[in-house]
Parts: C-alpha cells; sequence; structure tokens
C-alpha cells in the first residue's frame, strides 16, 4: 500500500459518488473546452463554460469553483478572469489557476502573479512553467513540459522553491505536472508517481486535471486533497485506457470512458502510488 493510501484512505474510499453536482464556471481554453466540460460532467458535476466579461459575476453567484486556464488568452478573457477571481473572493468561490504558458510569456506571468493576489486554493501547471514561476531556469518550449525540468534534483529544486512560496501565499496549494506530479502546500508535500506517457500526448488532459481538480474543491475538500484526487484519479484512468487501446486516438476516447466508469470500481485507488512528507 502507498503511503497516500495509507495516509487519505478513509478519505479515497469515500469519495465515489460525489455528494452534489457542483456548478463549476470555467474561463477556459477554448481550444480544449469540450473536452474540460466533458470531464466535470463525466464526473458527475455541471459545467459552465461562460467567459464573457458581461456576465460573469451572473454565474459566480451560482458556482460552487472557478476554474481558470491561461491556455488560449485574449484581451476580453484576461478582463474576464481579473474580474471573475476578484468577485469569486467576494463570495467565497474557491479558484484553481491553470499557468498555462507562462514558461515562455511574460503577459502570462504578470497575469498569475495578479491572481495570487487573489488568494486561489490552487495554482497548477506542468513543470517547466511552475519552474519559470518559481523563478528557475527553464527548458520551456511553448506551453509543453521538457524532461529536464523534472529530473530527481530539478523537482527538489522546485520543491524547496514552492515552500518559500507559501510562506507568501500559505493559502495556496502550488502544483507542477509531469512523469511525476508535486503538489506543496504550507504543511507538507505530496509526491504522485501514477500516469502514462500518452497522457502527455493528448490534447487538454493537463486543462482536465484543473477543471477536476475544482470539482473535488467543490465537494469541500481541502486543496491538497483536491489536487491528488484530480490527479491521481486522471492517472489511474490513463493507465486503464493505456492497457485496452491502441493508438492515441483510441487511448483519448478510452481516456473519457474511463473518467466516467473507474469511479464506479470501489477499489480504484488501490492502484495510486505516491509519498507524503
Amino acid at each position: 500500500m502507498s503511503r497516500i493510501i495509507e495516509s487519505y484512505q478513509e478519505q479515497l474510499t469515500q469519495v465515489f459518488p460525489l455528494k452534489k453536482q457542483a456548478l463549476i464556471h470555467c474561463i477556459t481554453n477554448s481550444i480544449t473546452s469540450e473536452s474540460v466540460a466533458n470531464a466535470i460532467l463525466f464526473m458527475g458535476a455541471k459545467p459552465v463554460m461562460a467567459s464573457d466579461s458581461r456576465e460573469v459575476k451572473d454565474f459566480l453567484k451560482q458556482a460552487d469553483a472557478l476554474f481558470i486556464n491561461l491556455g488560449h488568452l485574449s484581451q476580453e478573457q484576461e478582463k474576464s478572469i481579473l474580474l471573475a477571481s476578484d468577485y469569486a473572493g467576494k463570495v467565497l468561490c474557491p479558484i484553481v489557476v491553470d499557468a498555462v504558458g507562462v514558461g515562455v510569456s511574460s503577459l502570462r506571468r504578470c497575469l498569475v502573479e495578479e491572481l495570487l493576489q487573489k488568494e486561489p486554493k490552487i495554482v497548477k501547471g506542468n513543470f517547466s512553467e511552475m519552474r519559470s514561476l518559481c523563478g528557475l531556469a527553464t527548458h520551456a518550449r511553448g506551453v509543453d513540459g521538457h524532461m529536464a525540468d523534472q529530473t530527481t534534483e530539478a523537482i527538489e529544486e522546485l520543491r524547496e522553491k514552492f515552500q518559500e512560496m507559501t510562506l507568501g501565499y500559505p493559502k495556496t496549494v502550488f502544483v507542477a505536472t509531469g512523469v511525476r506530479d508535486l503538489i506543496v502546500s504550507s504543511q507538507q508535500h505530496l509526491l504522485l508517481q501514477n500516469g502514462v506517457f500518452a497522457l502527455d500526448q493528448v490534447t487538454g488532459t493537463g486543462d482536465i486535471v484543473g477543471g477536476l481538480m475544482a470539482v473535488f474543491l467543490a465537494e469541500g475538500y481541502s486543496a491538497v486533497v483536491s489536487a491528488m484526487f484530480a490527479i491521481s484519479y486522471l492517472n489511474c484512468c490513463g493507465e486503464q485506457a493505456f492497457t485496452k487501446t491502441k493508438g492515441l486516438y483510441d487511448f483519448r476516447n478510452d481516456l473519457f470512458n474511463q473518467l466516467a466508469d473507474l469511479q464506479k470500481q470501489r477499489d480504484w485507488y488501490g492502484a495510486i502510488k505516491g509519498e507524503v512528507k
């Protein structure tokens, strides 16, 4: 039994079925919007993909969580993101920020730094993106993570920087995803070890993880537990899909099947690998 299961077994056994049909307000990447919406639906929650600044407040009045993804940024979307994040704080709606592209775009980095002032529950990105956000050297190209930023030494270096970040932002949990997945709060850190490489070859899997984090936050779980649930569940779904399919297109389709079906297996969490410190 992994240390993750030992530490969170009671919560893991009770996570499914979800207790309420939470409404997740997503201001997200238009390229993967449908994938994120379907993933949220398959988990038993309800997505709304409203990004027009004229209506974001109306939707946030009903929302249980706000998911912000910078994947396809525009001036109008930036306006909506800032408006929504400000209003979410007023109505106590938890926020997840997916820092897509901060490794190469100073505009996006400045936006994430501004969003950090809104006290999001989770800020996530791949290892290259999060190293850049923390001021570390990175091999980032575009929005993809680079393997050179995921060595054991690089992960430990980022963990230390994350811990420094929590001193300034103690209410925020920082997450880096990749071959291994790092979750750091002001009190602990987790290193998860599930997944298959095919997940990195399908557009939108990182965006889906962010959406699932918002779902678990809306269910009332802490930021650390929400991040761990979302990452582990998607990675376990990927492992199941990889054993059943041939080719990336079939893998993508069965990945979505697994998002809906794996939760029906009462012992799904038995496959989780990782450690808690």
